[in-house]
């Protein structure tokens, strides 16, 4: 018999550095995920101010540190609607590099594909928030089994 019936319970934590994050069963891992560096460009054009039509290009640069070409930081012009993200295509490879691209994308969002192309092995979403912990929720059904589970990343909502 189950323990847990009709409760909502944390069950962990989740780490984010990358500020993605990513579902998958984890027998895919080892036979399924592509080891590639990340190869997306971090490029953003400046739609705004007086050094609009600029591209940025922010690989390896902090966000959250004030920039010459902007005035602010990437964080507050990102918010401001002052500089868009260069599009990117999108692969839906599992690899670091595919989620990187669909996180990237205007839906922070996507699926990523099996190596024979099929969807289902994994999905990934932005994070929206920076570097931490976040607390992981299961929702026990009934039955006693997890119907749901929950990443919170912002603890006001």
């Amino acid at each position: 018999m189950r323990r847990f019936r009709n409760v909502r319970l944390q069950i962990g934590v989740i780490g984010i550095d990358s500020g993605q994050a990513m579902v998958c069963d984890p027998c895919y891992v080892d036979g399924q995920w592509k080891n590639k560096e990340f190869d997306v460009e971090r490029e953003y054009k400046v739609v705004s101010g007086p050094n609009a039509g600029l591209v940025i290009d922010m690989s390896g640069r902090r966000f959250d540190l004030k920039m010459d070409e902007l005035g602010m930081t990437m964080n507050e012009a990102v918010q401001r609607r002052v500089v868009e993200q260069m599009p990117h295509e999108r692969t839906h490879e599992f690899s670091y590099d595919g989620a990187c691209r669909e996180t990237l994308s205007e839906e922070m969002a996507g699926q990523l594909n099996y190596a024979m192309g099929h969807a289902g092995v994994a999905v990934v979403f932005s994070t929206g928030y920076g570097d931490g912990e976040y607390p992981v929720y299961a929702t026990y059904n009934n039955d006693g089994r997890i119907s749901k589970v929950e990443i919170l990343f912002d603890e006001e909502e």
